[in-house]
């Protein structure tokens, strides 16, 4: 029976103490990830000098064929 339940879980639209549990945990880990990429973007140190400048793909004109 546990097998069944396993292998059609996916199908199922009810709300388990387990998925619940899983949902909460996974909600707690992507909150701690962001609060740790919220850090880091405050800590990092703005870039200093001009911003750089790309080139247009065909600056250099058309490419040429081999």
């Amino acid at each position: 029976m546990a097998d069944l339940e396993l292998k059609y879980a996916h199908l199922s639209n009810r709300d388990s103490p387990a998925r619940k549990a899983n949902r909460e945990a996974l909600r707690e880990h992507i909150e701690e990830i962001q609060a740790e990429q919220a850090d880091l973007q405050a800590r990092a140190t703005p870039p200093s000098g001009p911003p750089l400048q790309v080139a247009h793909p065909h600056a250099g004109g058309r490419p040429r064929r081999l």
